[in-house]
């Protein structure tokens, strides 16, 4: 190490007695004599120093033993142990020239920079010669002047040591000496990496956490070399030099098996590992499907199929290398047939399509993930925020083919006690659903779902199929497994998510506004036009896709729209709003096209006589006839027509149409304002006349409020032609009740009784209503409430007749229909 001069004068005092001596009465100075000499790294070190000291003042010429002994008592050293080192050294020199050792090249080796060492390199040279004859000296601080030495003992390092309080975290000793402890005496700080290279035999190495390291593409390990107790280096090595057998069995599992590769940085060798990970994925997403996890071979077959082909090799480098040599890596590649268990049902998967589509182009891809108790569990449909208006909510709850009748059998389980004992054993009655439901024989047929919710769809038919009622209220549907409801997550056109969860109520939330660039503005500006009709714009499709740079971000919603007396082409986010402003456009054009003939139906459709004065009660009589002239429009003109050709064939078929179907909207009117103002005379009438005698009792209050809600003052704009045929005659019902009313309060509270049921469940439901309600239970409320009129007729003016047979059996049942609806 070209330090031998320098080992040799230290090796020759650790052969005698210190000597540096310490007179108890003169320890102060003895301390500042020996603070000159010593080095607060090593105390081999400071031997080094007393001896070049020594040796130059010895070296100045001939100089006397007196004046040597002078220097010695001043530096408080013994003057016989240095007379001693000179001897020893001097003997050690000679033996070293007999055997050809000398420093010719001194301090060449030496010089050699360790940039990864904190000490200098004539330090390092001596301290690893030194180092080599007393490895078992070594020790590893604990604390300050602590440290835990070599099989398992703590030492203190020597007070009168430089390294006292300058402890490094190890240190070499040349001596341990037990006094009233164990002290380490003659020690230097070391780098514990040269341990390792001195140690040899003695070492031990031990590994632990094999691991498989993506970056380095390689199996590794934890290693561990211990030297007489103490663990002197600790680092990450390749486990395949190590244990070749276990590191090929982590190498296939957690790079072929997981592949966990970095595969753009591996070459055409390594692209099996891709090929097998798509085929399991593959037969993964089929598990999700079905919700099975025995379809897919467990990771042992796939392991032992590499296993076969790959021989103790546990890095990339290695594999590719092996690969190139067997001339590809076809011999690696595996087939789907061998993932599988067990050969599935055929058409089992067709129950489960990857998009569900609703209406025209309204199409959304699903997702499926079996993982019970995440977020994602279940079925996922992505819907692009410019589309949210094109599905109804209803729809979602019939899921896909493969998955309803599990849903279905969870209702009935999940139904009160008193409902479910009715439909055991539930298997058999969910295979009579599965094969008689309409809505279900629909899914399991065309895959589309209906748009009725699957509670309503079932309530219906149990209690048509089985004569038991359950209501929607009692469907535990918020109950089910998360899997069993429809996940809905709500994307922008870069597919970031706005909006998720299972709540079918975010298909009515305005999420377009939040999505900038799915392409609807430019689109919208490229597609609309002003001025336009079925001349310009001849088949108007009811949607299109949104496109940006080819790719397809979401739908919009084309329809004409009236603007400042213009048709103007629009284009629309949601589908009910282009579908509302469609319907009035298509209006306008009809009554532009037939406007010579609308010019004269408002000369004719005017009213006459007393009817003029009767339309004070409804905002007057020119108001009055310009409703009974928009009520014509609306009977022959509200259509969602979309090409011309559908357009001029109803043009054409309506013309003749027109002041007929005034006529009638005239003749239904002004019996209306006939039934209306004798109704409201009469009333009026005996109220004074009650008033008069003291008797007024608020009946008339009633009765008027009755006759108000019934006939509004937008009647005609409120109520189609079926509904104004019959309004005469239930104000002629209201006029007799009043007659008879007032003659017999009595009796007529006891029929009012009867009525008021079902009031008060209409009432009920009015006041619950809410958004998440369904079109088809607003439709039939609104049934319900003139089914209730009929009733009325029935009860206070049965001379009137009604044109169905009516009772509160009948009502009841509406209602339990309604209750059965979601």
């Amino acid at each position: 190490r070209g330090c031998l001069s320098e080992v040799t004068v230290i090796i020759a005092a650790l052969s005698l007695r210190d000597p540096r001596e310490r007179p108890l009465e003169k320890a102060q100075q003895a301390d500042q004599a020996h603070a000159v000499f010593k080095d607060p790294s090593s105390d081999f070190i400071t031997l080094l120093n007393i001896w070049n000291a020594f040796e130059r003042e010895n070296g100045k010429g001939g100089k006397r033993a007196s004046v040597l002994k002078q220097f010695c008592k001043t530096h408080f050293l013994s003057f016989l142990r240095m007379r001693e080192w000179q001897d020893i050294h001097a003997q050690l020199a000679d033996i070293l020239s007999e055997q050809g050792l000398s420093d010719q090249s001194a301090h060449a080796a030496a010089q050699q920079e360790d940039k990864r060492s904190p000490f200098k390199p004539l330090y390092r040279a001596i301290h690893q010669s030194i180092l080599s004859g007393y490895l078992s000296g070594i020790a590893m601080k604990k604390e300050k002047n602590i440290y835990t030495a070599t099989r398992a003992r703590e030492a203190m390092i020597f007070p009168g040591s430089g390294l006292f309080n300058n402890g490094g975290p190890w240190i070499m000793s040349a001596e341990m000496v037990e006094t009233s402890r164990l002290y380490a005496r003659t020690t230097a700080n070391i780098d514990p990496a040269w341990l390792v290279e001195l140690g040899g035999a003695s070492l031990v190495r031990t590994y632990n956490n094999p691991r498989w390291d993506r970056k380095k593409g390689a199996v590794v390990a934890s290693e561990k070399i211990s030297l007489f107790g103490l663990v002197i280096a600790e680092s990450t090595v390749l486990y395949g030099k190590v244990k070749p057998e276990d590191s090929a069995k982590i190498f296939i599992q957690s790079a072929l098996v997981e592949g966990d590769v970095e595969l753009e940085r591996t070459g055409k060798e390594l692209s099996f590992i891709k090929h097998n990970l798509d085929l399991v994925e593959e037969v993964r997403s089929l598990e999700d499907k079905v919700r099975r996890r025995d379809l897919l071979v467990p990771d042992e077959a796939l392991s032992e199929f590499y296993a076969v082909h790959i021989k103790d090799i546990s890095d990339v480098r290695s594999l590719s290398q092996f690969i190139r040599e067997k001339g590809g890596c076809r011999f690696l590649l595996m087939n789907k047939e061998m993932l599988f268990r067990y050969e599935p049902d055929p058409g089992v998967f067709d129950l489960f399509p990857e998009a569900l589509s609703f209406g025209e182009k309204a199409s959304f891809r699903v997702s499926y993930r079996f993982n019970p108790g995440a977020d994602d569990d279940g079925i996922t449909m992505a819907v692009p925020a410019a589309a949210v208006g094109a599905v109804k909510p209803e729809a979602l709850d019939w899921l896909v083919p493969g998955m309803v009748r599990e849903k279905i059998e969870s209702l009935i389980k999940g139904l009160p006690k008193e409902y479910r004992r009715r439909l055991v054993p539930v298997s058999s009655t969910v295979a009579v659903i599965e094969q008689e439901l309409p809505e279900l024989k629909k899914v399991l047929e065309t895959g589309k779902s209906p748009e009725s919710s699957i509670e309503t769809a079932l309530s219906r038919f149990i209690k048509k199929r089985f004569n038991l009622d359950i209501p929607a209220s009692v469907w535990a549907s918020g109950q089910l497994a998360p899997h069993l409801s429809m996940r809905i997550t709500i994307t922008n056109s870069e597919g970031q998510v706005l909006a998720e969860g299972r709540d079918k109520g975010l298909l009515n939330r305005d999420f377009a506004s939040k999505d900038d660039d799915d392409g609807f503005e430019r689109t919208r500006a490229g597609f609309e036009r002003a001025d336009v009709s079925f001349t310009d714009v001849e088949n108007l499709a009811g949607s299109i896709a949104l496109l940006v740079n080819g790719k397809e971000k979401g739908i919009a919603f084309p329809c004409f729209r009236v603007e400042d007396g213009k048709v103007n082409l629009r284009l629309f986010r949601r589908k009910d709003h282009a579908d509302q402003h469609h319907m009035r456009a298509v209006r306008f054009l009809f009554e532009k096209a037939h406007s010579e003939r609308l010019k004269s139906l408002r000369k004719d459709l005017v009213l006459k006589g007393q009817h003029r004065l009767y339309a004070t009660y409804f905002g007057g009589e020119k108001a009055f006839n310009q409703n009974m002239v928009e009520r014509v429009s609306l009977e022959l003109f509200s259509l969602n027509i979309r090409n011309r050709k559908d357009f001029d064939d109803h043009t054409r078929k309506t013309a003749p149409l027109i002041h007929s179907t005034g006529q009638k909207i005239y003749t239904m009117a002004t019996a209306i304002l006939d039934a209306y103002h004798e109704a409201r005379t009469l009333i009026h009438s005996r109220e004074l006349k009650e008033a008069a005698s003291g008797l007024a009792d608020g009946l008339g209050i009633t009765l008027r409020k009755e006759l108000d809600h019934l006939v509004p003052a937008n009647f005609l704009d409120l109520y189609d032609s079926t509904r104004l045929t019959h309004l005469d005659r239930y104000i002629k019902g209201i006029r007799f009740r009043a007659q008879r009313a007032f003659e017999n309060p009595d009796k007529d509270r006891i029929k009012a009784a009867e009525i008021k049921p079902f009031t008060d469940i209409l009432n009920n439901l009015l006041e619950n209503l809410t958004e998440a309600h369904s079109d088809e239970r607003r439709n039939l409320i609104e049934d319900f409430f003139w089914q209730i009129e009929e009733f009325k007729v029935s009860i206070f003016a049965q001379e009137l007749k009604t044109p169905v047979k009516i009772s509160a059996k009948r009502l009841y049942a509406i209602a339990d229909e309604i209750r059965r609806m979601i």
